[in-house]
């Protein structure tokens, strides 16, 4: 994972609140979901499908979980063109496999190639509270 400006503010801000006496920033304890979101440059759409895809066989290759690959359904071009999305049982499992794809120089070569064909991409951690019911 790439530490972007974004993540150093939102970092800033944890702490901020934290200090401040807000709300202590908390590590998940559910099951943890992935979505990455790729938005592709003109013209490379089906290739950035198919190239992720072949990330995911990389990651099952490396006995990691390999997700799913979505497409966009329907022509607003304002969504992502691609969206990957993967379940991890915790944040600790999650941290073990993002630790195991690094490690692995075919997997950081596609990463790499990826950046090739999209604009942008936007990766979202949601946790799945125990039950993962929600309460009425």
């Amino acid at each position: 994972m790439e530490i972007t400006g974004a993540m150093i503010v939102s970092l800033f801000a944890e702490l901020a609140i934290a200090q401040a006496g807000g709300p202590p920033v908390k590590e998940p304890t559910g099951v943890v979901v992935i979505q990455v979101s790729y938005y592709a440059k003109p013209g490379k759409a089906d290739e950035v499908f198919t190239h992720r895809q072949h990330v995911s066989d990389l990651l099952e290759k490396l006995g990691l979980p390999r997700g799913r690959v979505m497409r966009r359904a329907g022509s607003s071009s304002d969504q992502p063109d691609v969206m990957w999305e993967c379940e991890y049982p915790s944040a600790a499992a999650l941290d073990e496999a993002l630790k195991s794809a690094q490690a692995s120089s075919e997997f950081e070569e596609a990463r790499k190639h990826m950046g090739t064909l999209i604009l942008k991409g936007e990766r979202r951690d949601w946790e799945v509270p125990s039950g993962g019911s929600p309460t009425h």
